[in-house]
């Protein structure tokens, strides 16, 4: 998954969890004989926690992204200094494959 995919992933689904609390904020209350009835929902808890799970996701995701980058450029200078290795290795790797799923 490149960096734009990821992050627009968890954008999405950002978007879609305020979507959510919108609609439990707007359903929460109803009328009764009392008034309006709060059901004990602690909208702004919620709100709280969301931001602090978003600011998690955001920095895990750019956790990841750096470990990816960084594993990326790591195999790419192990292949540019041993190709003969690597070819090597990419074809046992093709063998034991095939024989695995031919199986």
């Amino acid at each position: 998954m490149t960096k734009a995919t990821t992050a627009s992933a968890i954008r999405s689904e950002l978007d879609s969890l305020r979507r959510e609390i919108e609609a439990i904020r707007a359903g929460r209350k109803t009328k009764n004989g009392n008034g309006d009835h709060d059901f004990g929902l602690d909208i702004s808890g919620l709100t709280e926690q969301l931001s602090n799970v978003t600011d998690q996701l955001r920095g895990l995701a750019h956790d990841v992204s750096d470990f990816a980058g960084d594993a990326s450029e790591t195999v790419e200078r192990k292949v540019t200094d041993h190709p003969l290795t690597s070819v090597i290795g990419a074809l046992a790797i093709g063998i034991l494959i095939g024989r695995t799923l031919k199986s």
